[in-house]
């Protein structure tokens, strides 16, 4: 951000180059909190990176939870805290990291809400012809991130033989108070580049937006945007669907279903639900919704994995053939 002469008036949140590549959109992420949270606190705080203790950092992380911020919020907070302290030290500006003197509290795990095989069927047919009908089905039926949903085109699609790529991602990014949106062929984890076979439902839904964009991009002549051809989630003016919209229509559309709210994310979980409860092992699950370490699969969708533990009681019950005790009066 700012260049800086003296080192001891390097205030938190003015040099935030870690030499680090990271995506354009996390970047954003960062800076922003910066800009609009650490930048102006560590200000007012009128207090240089040497002065930066542990009690005022312990402050810092009560207050932001006192009023209210996730614990995953301040978590963030102390990420880039960290990072910039550790800076710091690499510039030997200080000899000591203040915040390693403080552990958060463990965040608590979410277990994700799901839709049950019922359900989701009845969402599905639901949702036809909505303008957001091919990301809840790729989100479905394949456990596609949203960001996956609205990278998918036309070219990852082989019709002939019944297969398509998930290999490409649109994500946005808000720099200088402008919003831009972030195509990009590098995906979370390399085995996020995956390719499913096309269950038929989904190809015939998807044949049939393609083609409503060809009919509306003929119609609208000059007035349809040639910035996103070939992409198969964009409105009836060829632009790109924004990831809110899709996340806000989600919950209106499961509102006027009289489903119960889960999140766009939770199509994910819902999709793993549906394989577990049908016994799919956890290999094939981590390949099916891109997870670069089955760790991550088992840690993220374990508590779901309910026919395993039907299987484990028969056996206990099996090991264990008491009798019913007969009630008795007390």
């Amino acid at each position: 951000m700012g260049s800086v002469n003296r080192p001891d008036n390097i205030v938190v949140g003015e040099d935030f180059n870690f030499d680090k590549t990271i995506k354009l959109n996390t970047w954003a992420g960062y800076a922003e909190n910066i800009e609009h949270n650490l930048y102006p606190t560590f200000k007012a705080y009128g207090c240089t990176v040497k002065e930066v203790t542990p009690g005022l950092l312990k402050g810092h992380y009560a207050y932001r939870l006192k009023n209210g911020k996730k614990k995953s919020t301040v978590a963030k907070d102390y990420t880039v805290i960290n990072q910039v302290l550790n800076y710091a030290i690499s510039k030997k500006i200080i000899s000591v990291n203040p915040n390693s003197a403080i552990t958060l509290h463990k965040i608590e795990k979410y277990n994700a809400a799901t839709l049950n095989a019922e359900q989701m069927q009845y969402y599905i047919e639901f949702i036809v012809g909505d303008i957001i009908e091919i990301p809840i089905l790729l989100g479905g039926f394949y456990g596609m991130r949203r960001s996956e949903c609205l990278g998918v085109r036309e070219s990852q699609f082989d019709f002939k033989h019944k297969f398509f790529r998930a290999n490409h991602t649109v994500t946005t990014a808000v720099i200088d108070k402008e919003k831009i949106y972030i195509p990009s062929d590098k995906l979370k984890t390399d085995l996020s580049n995956r390719t499913y076979p096309l269950i038929p439902y989904v190809e015939e839904r998807i044949k049939a937006k393609i083609a409503e964009n060809k009919e509306l991009r003929e119609l609208c002549g000059n007035s349809y945007s040639n910035e996103w051809l070939g992409y198969i989630c964009v409105d009836p003016l060829g632009e790109i669907i924004d990831p809110n919209y899709i996340t806000n229509r989600h919950a209106d559309l499961l509102k006027k279903a009289g489903l119960p709210h889960v999140r766009f994310h939770d199509l994910r979980h819902s999709c793993v639900g549906l394989m577990m409860a049908n016994e799919v092992p956890m290999e094939r699950i981590r390949d099916w919704v891109g997870h670069s370490d089955i760790r991550t699969t088992v840690n993220t969708y374990g508590h779901l994995e309910y026919q395993s533990k039907k299987k484990t009681a028969k056996i206990i019950e099996k090991s264990l053939p008491l009798k019913k005790v007969e009630a008795v009066n007390l």
